[in-house]
This record gives C-alpha cells, sequence and structure tokens, in this order.
C-alpha cells in the first residue's frame, strides 16, 4: 500500500508537537528537543537517491447504469408487527394503534403514551 503527496510548487506537513517518519527500523523526528535521526547507518550527502512509487492510478470515468424501476418511488410496506397493532387497535374500536407518532408525542386521541 503507498499514500503518495504531489504538488508542483510545495508541499507542507505540520505536527503541533512532532513530526516523525519510520521505515524498515529507522526513523526521522522532529520535535521540540530537535532532529532525530536513527538508522543502521545515516547518509548525510553521500550518495544515494529518493524512493519511487507506483504512481496514481486513475480510474476513468463509466457511463453511470439506470436506476432499478423495482426499487426507487416503491411504497414502503409496513412491518409485520406494526400491521398485527393496527388490525388489534381496529378490532377493539381505537382510532391509532398504540405506538404511532401522536401516541409518543402524548398527543393520542385515545389518552394513551406508548
Amino acid at each position: 500500500t503507498e499514500i503518495h503527496y504531489h504538488a508542483g510548487e510545495k508541499v507542507v506537513v505540520e505536527g503541533g508537537m512532532e513530526l516523525t517518519a519510520k521505515a524498515g527500523g529507522s526513523f526521522v523526528k522532529i520535535d521540540a528537543g530537535g532532529v532525530t535521526i536513527r538508522g543502521a547507518e545515516v547518509k548525510v550527502n553521500s550518495g544515494g537517491g529518493p524512493g519511487a512509487g507506483t504512481g496514481i492510478q486513475i480510474l476513468e470515468p463509466v457511463i453511470p447504469w439506470a436506476a432499478a424501476k423495482d426499487k426507487a418511488g416503491a411504497l414502503l410496506v409496513p412491518a409485520a408487527v406494526q400491521m398485527a397493532l393496527a388490525k388489534a387497535a381496529r378490532a377493539a374500536g381505537d382510532i391509532r394503534c398504540p405506538i404511532c407518532e401522536a401516541c409518543r408525542e402524548g398527543k393520542c386521541d385515545l389518552g394513551t403514551v406508548a
């Protein structure tokens, strides 16, 4: 896995208290105490070069598919529990089932609060 940062002019990475780059048992740490570099061998101006990644791989946009006609805009089907409560309330002569929104808000015509 790779993460690439690229800018034509400038890249700024800022850490409030500390900035650390760590790889392969070595690290570079910048904090209020200074710059710490630790590794098996620390080379300063003695050859080497930057690493190269695999580069960015942008996917081309594709033509979107049509929306599924059987899902968008379809009516919602009440859950079996809701249907059973509504049928029981109607059978008892009630206008609303005991867990309707009006009952939850304490405004139920039946005076019941769920």
